[in-house]
């Protein structure tokens, strides 16, 4: 029996089992192949390359189909988010299944991913922002403005009660360097503009590569990202959080690179 066949009979489904080479990805008769990433695939018709990662590879990448020459592909679930409201701006809203963007009075929405699943060195391809605007959460006008954090903030533990993040505080003890993530707190200028003008949809935002390369190379510089509506009036547009409990609609950041 392969090597990797025999690991999986002996152990539970929590464990990861790095590959050398093909012999080592076989499982229940079907003969899959060693990517250089060091993780085994198997066949599946469903995925443009025609392979799919293994259940024992990382977390980060089991189930996730590979490209047709060998690139991965990471659809990271947000490791934190919140939403800060200019009306309420001690209130904290960390654990909230919807995060609510608005023109006036204006709230932000504070997203972060963790990049750690990208190894140092990778060429990286191609970077999106996957948001889903839930039943009521299409924007009626305007856009949203996406732009790069400079500070570091904690989600926090609360929902719709006095604590931070908040639109003054970026934790319990600490400003931000502009009230609501503004100036100071956020880059000059948006990486990327969208509409999410109707409900229930899922939006693809590209992301610059230069910045998903910057938080791969230098982790601590990445504070994520804040959305803020530009030209919104009192409209107001509404994801759906990590906390949601479809997690098809919570926001993402997919990644796709070769080693």
């Amino acid at each position: 029996m392969p090597a990797l066949a025999v690991l999986l009979a002996a152990c539970g489904t929590n464990d990861t089992f790095p590959c050398r080479d093909a012999s080592q990805c076989v499982l229940g008769g079907a003969a899959g192949r060693c990517e250089a990433v060091g993780w085994c695939s198997f066949p599946d018709a469903s995925c443009s390359g025609g392979f799919r990662f293994g259940d024992y590879a990382p977390p980060e990448i089991a189930g996730t189909c590979v490209g047709p020459d060998g690139t991965v592909v990471l659809a990271l679930t947000a490791a934190a988010d919140a939403w800060i409201d200019s009306g309420k701006p001690g209130v904290a809203y960390g654990l909230s299944a919807t995060l609510s963007a608005d023109g006036d009075p204006a709230a932000n929405i504070l997203l972060r991913f963790d990049l750690g699943g990208v190894p140092a060195g990778a060429r990286l391809l191609q970077a999106t922002l996957q948001v889903t605007t839930t039943p009521d959460g299409a924007l009626a006008q305007g856009s949203a403005d996406v732009y790069v954090l400079r500070q570091a903030w904690a989600e926090g533990f609360r929902d719709d009660r006095v604590g931070s993040p908040n639109w003054t505080m970026r934790d319990d003890t600490t400003t931000w360097a502009g009230p609501g993530a503004s100036a100071g707190a956020r880059g000059d200028a948006p990486i990327a503009t969208f509409a999410p003008s109707t409900a229930s949809t899922r939006f693809a935002v590209p992301v610059p590569l230069a910045t998903v390369a910057s938080w791969v190379a230098m982790p601590a510089l990445n504070d994520g990202l804040v959305l803020v509506l530009r030209d919104a009036g009192s409209a107001a547009a509404k994801i759906h959080a990590r906390e949601a409990g479809d997690p098809n609609a919570r926001p993402r950041l997919v990644v796709a690179y070769k080693p």
